[in-house]
This record gives C-alpha cells, sequence and structure tokens, in this order.
C-alpha cells in the first residue's frame, strides 16, 4: 500500500464527485471502468474498495461541500447512484471559494480508517486540479505527520478564508482561555493534530484546533503580511521538532541541536517518523544517520520535555546522545520514574 494506492483512492473520490457535479450519477460499472482495469471478474457486491470509497463521499465529501444536506441514493432495481437533495436545493453548490475545501476533504480521507493515508505530495498533485487552490494557500500550512485527531473542519475553511481576505480571525478557545483576534499566520498539521498559529497584537499564539470551540472570520482587515516575514516564520516553525513552537527562555531562548538514537524495536518507527521520504524538500527539520543496527537523529527542538517523553516510550532502545545538558534531563527524568520501582 504506498503511494499508487493513495493516488487511485484519492482519483476515485475526486472521480465520483465530479460526476456528480456534472452528471448528477454514476454507475459502478462506470466506476469499475476506470479504477478496476486490472481486477474485471470482480463483482459490485464483493468490492469493498467501492462501497468505502462510497462510504466516505456520503459521510465527509459531500457534507464539506455541499450548502445543503445532499444524499446518493441508489433505487432498488435501479443501476445508477443519484445525487439527491435533503431540502429543495437542485443543484450541488459549491461556495465561491470552494478551495477552501480542499482541506477539509484531505482532512476526511485522512481520517477515514478504510482509506490508505496520502503523503503530502499525492495530496496535493491530486486534489489541487479538483480544487482552484490560489499556490500561495499551500504554502501557509506545514505537514509533520499524518495521524489525525478530531475536528471540525468548519475550523479550516475559516482559517483558510481569513488569510486569503486578509481578515481578522476570532478564535474562541476552551476555557480558562480567553477569546482573542488574530491575524492567521500557519496550520501546522502534527501527528494528525491540526494547530493553528496566529498573532494578537505582538504577541505569537498557538491553538489545537481541536480543543477550539469556534472560529470565526471577521469584518475587520489587518494590514499585508511580507513574504519574508511568511518565509522566515515558515522556516523557524517548520525545522523544529514537534509543536513546542516557542524557545524556553531556561535553555537560551533558542532552538537547541540535539542527537537521538534508536534500535531494536524502535528501529522500525524511527525509520518511518524520521524517514527523508516523509518531509517536504524545503522543510528538512532532521537528518539522519544509518548505521547497521541503529539509527541516529539530529534534529532541532525548542524544549526537551516533549521529545523525552518519546524517548522514555521505547525504554532502553531509545537514548538521548547529545548535547549533555538534554542527555542529563533525559537521566533525570528515568531516575524519577525509579522511584515507583
Amino acid at each position: 500500500m504506498g503511494n499508487t494506492d493513495s493516488l487511485k483512492t484519492a482519483q476515485s473520490i475526486v472521480w465520483m464527485l465530479e460526476q456528480l457535479a456534472k452528471r448528477r450519477r454514476f454507475t459502478y460499472e462506470e466506476w469499475s471502468r476506470e479504477f478496476n482495469q486490472d481486477q474485471t471478474s470482480k463483482t459490485k457486491s464483493g468490492d469493498r474498495k467501492f462501497f468505502n470509497h462510497l462510504k466516505f463521499l456520503r459521510e465527509e465529501a459531500l457534507p464539506a461541500l455541499a450548502s445543503s444536506e445532499m444524499l446518493v441514493e441508489k433505487e432498488p432495481g435501479d443501476e445508477w447512484y443519484t445525487l439527491k437533495a435533503a431540502t429543495a436545493v437542485d443543484l450541488l453548490e459549491l461556495s465561491d471559494t470552494h478551495w477552501a475545501d480542499y482541506f477539509p476533504i484531505v482532512h476526511g480521507l485522512n481520517r477515514h480508517k478504510t482509506l490508505v493515508p496520502f503523503p503530502t505530495s499525492t495530496i496535493e498533485a491530486t486534489l489541487q486540479k479538483a480544487f482552484d487552490i490560489p499556490e500561495e494557500l499551500l504554502g501557509r500550512v506545514i505537514y509533520k505527520s499524518s495521524f489525525d485527531w478530531k475536528l471540525d473542519r468548519e475550523h479550516l475553511r475559516s482559517v483558510f478564508d481569513a488569510i486569503y481576505q486578509r481578515k481578522y480571525l476570532k478564535v474562541i478557545p476552551q476555557p480558562p482561555r480567553l477569546p482573542a483576534s488574530i491575524v492567521p499566520l500557519f496550520l501546522i498539521n502534527y501527528d494528525g493534530g491540526w494547530f493553528l498559529v496566529g498573532e494578537a497584537g505582538k504577541q505569537i499564539q498557538q491553538y489545537a484546533l481541536s480543543r477550539v470551540l469556534e472560529v470565526s472570520v471577521t469584518e475587520e482587515s489587518h494590514p499585508a503580511l511580507s513574504q519574508k516575514r511568511i518565509s522566515e516564520l515558515r522556516k523557524r516553525y517548520a525545522e523544529v521538532f514537534g509543536i513546542s513552537l516557542f524557545p524556553n527562555k531556561a535553555l537560551g531562548g533558542e532552538p537547541i541541536l540535539v542527537k537521538v538514537r534508536f534500535k531494536g524495536d524502535a528501529l522500525p518507527y524511527a525509520m518511518a517518523r524520521f524517514a527523508k521520504t516523509s518531509q517536504a524538500d524545503d522543510e528538512t527539520w532532521h537528518q539522519c544517520e544509518q548505521s547497521e543496527d541503529s539509527l541516529s537523529v539530529e534534529l532541532k527542538v525548542n524544549d526537551f520535555k516533549e521529545l523525552i517523553g518519546e524517548l522514555l516510550r521505547w525504554g532502553s532502545e531509545a537514548e538521548a546522545v547529545s548535547p549533555e545538558s538534554f542527555r542529563q534531563a533525559w537521566l533525570a527524568k528515568i531516575h524519577s520514574l525509579t522511584k515507583f520501582l
């Protein structure tokens, strides 16, 4: 299950959407001719891939795209899967900025357990053609992983609308944190969680969107952000490990280069997490050195805590190597656990 399967999954979903938008219907046989060329003997009743994609279309794609509730139904004895509106709306309506539906659709694809997760390059290359997305918006998202957390897809749409319209974004987080109006800077996808980074006054703010109650676009415009500043901030946030974006002042107030080593059962995990094929060319946030029985990784951190927690998951098969301050913090954490023995 690799990039080829991921690509076919995306193409299948987009094909279904295109047929509904153009013709309001499609048949299994039409779909099969497009996506089952190497499995001509497969029957509809036994084609789990088709029904998984149809389930996603009904539960994730149409709710994200439609301005009213839309259904895709098949009448008994009829071969057509037909678009039907639960209201009086006759057409599949896309908003004027329907590119804002791109990331909600991608999010749904990635969280649907029966579908193959996509690498970043495949997501962009496959779905960008289906949604007329301004190029500059893709540069405002940073991927660091492919797992998923729960998220209201309307939050993603609001963030991108605010970026595109150059409006302040009102964020109402869970208490006790107070609401704020921010200039939206970036969305960061880390371990499947979506994190919003914005600026309120001269302060950078960070929000886990899974812990935000409401995100809405205001009527107030903010001053334009220079491309130089966007590039500098993107580089700063993309080059550090984890989601701790603010340097720890007790450690000098700057990102610190650390080295860790994985072996044994931790080695396959480390290879998958830190392999260079999983990161964009301009977002190399770690360097790897592989030996016969281990993988050493150099990366920047703003704080030791997050990476130490990662290492402790693997016990003696993950080690903090350098600098000495990092290694001592790791050893101190291990020592503190001995009181439970």
